[in-house]
C-alpha cells in the first residue's frame, strides 16, 4: 500500500470514529460519513430524525439534498429503494407501505455520505395545529411549599389537582413527540426545526395537552405506536395558517393579500400572528410531503373580532382544509377540528355573537369530505377561554378519530344537530340528528338558552321542553315564530345534550346578516 494510500484510510477511519463518537454523545442530528473526499454529503430533511414515527400501510417519502446526478439509497425495515438528485440536488426515495411496529430500527441513507436515524417506529403520525388552546401544555412544575404564587394565573391544560399525577404517568415509548419551532415567512421555507422525542414526564410537559391525551387513547386502543407534529402558534389566526394563492383563489379572501401587497410596499416586510401566510409557509409547507394519518386542528378565537370576520371564516376554512389536502398530495385525509369554546361575560338578553358565527362557520366545514368536528358547550370555562380542561378535549378527539377514522363506531363523539323546524299552533318544534338514545336536560335551572323571533326578528328568550326527540320552543310574546337560535352567544348557557352525555351542538334557524336581528349589546356582534 502507497502511503498516501494509508494516510487517506486513517483520514476515513478517523472520520468514521468522530461520527460515532458524536451519536454516543446524543447528537441532535446523524453524522454524515463521507464515502469518498469528493463527493457532496447527502442531507435529509430535518423532520426525519431519530426517534421518528413513521406512517403506516402508505407511500412514505424520504427525501433530501445531495450532489446533482448523485445516487441515493434508503434501507428501512427489509426494504431498499434508490433515487437519483436533480440537476438542483433535491431526490426523494419513496418506501412501500409498512405494517405498524413498535421495534426500534434504524433508517439507513447513502450517497456522498451515509446517515443513519436509530430508534424508528412505524404507526400512524398526526400534525397538531392551531393556537392557544392547542398549545396549551402541563406546564412547569408547581413552585416549592413556601413559594409566593405567581403574578398572574398560568395559562396550563390541565386542573391543579390532577396536573402532577397525569404528568408522572406519561412514560409511553410508542409516543413520540415533535414540537416544531415556531416559525413566520412570507415565502414557503424548505425546512422546519424540530426533534423528534419519546413521551416522557419531561417531554409531555411542554407538548400540546390535548394532542398528548388523543395520542394516549390512540396508543391504547389501537396498540400502534403515534407521531405527533405539534405546528401551533397562540393567538394566530386563521389566514396567518392558509397558503397564499388559496386565498387569491376565494373573492370573499382575495382582499386580504391585497391589503397585505399594499403593506409591504408601503412599509417593508414586518409580519405578526396575524398576517395571512406566515404560518403556513414557516410551519406546514415544510412538512410536505411527510406522510401522515391527519390533522387535528383548534383555532378560530383569533377569528372573532366582528361579525363580518366571523362569517368569512366559513370560506377561508373550508378553502385551508381543501389546499392543505391539495398541497400534500395524500388524498383527502382526516381533518378532526374542535368547534370553538366559550368566552366572554354573559348578556341578559340575546344577543349577536361572533363567537357563535364563528362556531356556525366551523360546523359548515362539515360538508367538506373526511372532516369531523368535537363540540365543547358542555366542559368549556366559562369566561375562561383557555380552560384546563385539555385532556377531556383529547379523549373527545381521540373519540372522534376512533369512530370516523378508525371504523370503532361502538366510540360515540357526536351530539344531537339541529336538523329541522316546522312551526305548529305557534310553536316551533325542532328536529334533530345523531340524538343517539334520546335527549335529555343536563342544566338544573332547566331547558335556558333558546331564544326566538317573529318576522320583526327581536329575539327574545324562550320557553322549550323535549318531546320524544324532538324539542317545542315558544314564547307567549312572539305569537307566530319565524326563527330559533340556541347557545347563540359568546358565552352560551349549556343545557340539553343526548343520554350519551354528548352536547346539543348550537344553531340558528334563520341565516340573518349581522346587525339585522337581536340586541347588539356585544360590540364584537356589530356589523
Amino acid at each position: 500500500m502507497k502511503p498516501t494510500h494509508s494516510f487517506k484510510c486513517i483520514a476515513l477511519l478517523t472520520a468514521i470514529c468522530m461520527a460515532f463518537s458524536l451519536r454516543a454523545q446524543g447528537a441532535a442530528a446523524p453524522a454524515a460519513v463521507p464515502a469518498n473526499a469528493t463527493a457532496t454529503p447527502v442531507t435529509v430533511n430535518t423532520i426525519f430524525g431519530d426517534h421518528m414515527v413513521l406512517q403506516r400501510e402508505m407511500v412514505v417519502p424520504i427525501w433530501g439534498k445531495a450532489g446533482a446526478g448523485e445516487k441515493i439509497t434508503v434501507s428501512f425495515a427489509g426494504q431498499t429503494v434508490t433515487a437519483v438528485a436533480g440537476a438542483d440536488g433535491k431526490w426523494v426515495a419513496k418506501l412501500s407501505p409498512m405494517k405498524a411496529s413498535a421495534e426500534s430500527r434504524t433508517l439507513i441513507v447513502n450517497g456522498g455520505s451515509r446517515l443513519e436515524f436509530q430508534d424508528v417506529l412505524v404507526g400512524d403520525v398526526w400534525v397538531c395545529s392551531g393556537q392557544s388552546n392547542m398549545e396549551l401544555s402541563a406546564g412547569a412544575p408547581p413552585p416549592p411549599p413556601g413559594t409566593p404564587p405567581p403574578a398572574r394565573p398560568l395559562n396550563v391544560g390541565l386542573p391543579d389537582a390532577t396536573r402532577e399525577q397525569e404528568v408522572a404517568a406519561a412514560n409511553h415509548p410508542a409516543i413520540r413527540f415533535n414540537k416544531i419551532s415556531s416559525v413566520m415567512s412570507l415565502q414557503p421555507v424548505n425546512e422546519v426545526k424540530g426533534q423528534w422525542v419519546l413521551s416522557t414526564p419531561e417531554t409531555m410537559r411542554g407538548f400540546s395537552t390535548a394532542a398528548y391525551f388523543f395520542g394516549r387513547e390512540l396508543n391504547q386502543k389501537l396498540g400502534v405506536p403515534i407521531g405527533l407534529v405539534g405546528a401551533y402558534y397562540g393567538g394566530a389566526n386563521g389566514v396567518s395558517f392558509t397558503r397564499r394563492e388559496a386565498l387569491l383563489a376565494e373573492p370573499e379572501l382575495k382582499p386580504q393579500i391585497d391589503a397585505l401587497d399594499a403593506r409591504i410596499a408601503q412599509r417593508g416586510t414586518t409580519t405578526d400572528r396575524y398576517t395571512p401566510t406566515v404560518f403556513y409557509n414557516g410551519m406546514i409547507a415544510p412538512l410536505m410531503p411527510f406522510a401522515i394519518k391527519g390533522v387535528l386542528w383548534y383555532q378560530g378565537e383569533a377569528d372573532t373580532a366582528n361579525a363580518p370576520q366571523a362569517d368569512r371564516y366559513a370560506t377561508l376554512f373550508q378553502a385551508m382544509i381543501k389546499d392543505w389536502r391539495a398541497q400534500w398530495k395524500q388524498g383527502d385525509f382526516p381533518f378532526i377540528f374542535v368547534q370553538l369554546p366559550t368566552s366572554e361575560p354573559q348578556y341578559p338578553d340575546p344577543t349577536d355573537s361572533a363567537w357563535a358565527r364563528v362556531r356556525e362557520s366551523q360546523q359548515k366545514a362539515l360538508s367538506v369530505k373526511n372532516t369531523f368536528m368535537i363540540v365543547l358547550l358542555d366542559i368549556s370555562g366559562g369566561e375562561k377561554v383557555h380552560a384546563p380542561n385539555k385532556k377531556e378535549v383529547g379523549l373527545r378527539l381521540s373519540a372522534a378519530a376512533l369512530n370516523g377514522v378508525y371504523g370503532k363506531k361502538d366510540v360515540l363523539y357526536q351530539g344531537p344537530f339541529f336538523k329541522s323546524m316546522e312551526i305548529k299552533n305557534g310553536t316551533a318544534v325542532l328536529s334533530f340528528d345523531h340524538v343517539g338514545r334520546g335527549l335529555v336536560v343536563k342544566n338544573p335551572d332547566g331547558m335556558k338558552g333558546f331564544a326566538i323571533a317573529g318576522a320583526d326578528k327581536n329575539f327574545v328568550w324562550a320557553e322549550a321542553r323535549i318531546v320524544g326527540n324532538k324539542i317545542i320552543v315558544s314564547s307567549p310574546s312572539v305569537k307566530q315564530p319565524v326563527a330559533v337560535r340556541y347557545a347563540w352567544a359568546d358565552n352560551p348557557v349549556f343545557s340539553v345534550s343526548s343520554k350519551d352525555n354528548l352536547p346539543l351542538a348550537p344553531f340558528r334557524t334563520d341565516d340573518w346578516a349581522a346587525g339585522t336581528a337581536g340586541k347588539v349589546s356585544n360590540p364584537r356582534a356589530a356589523p
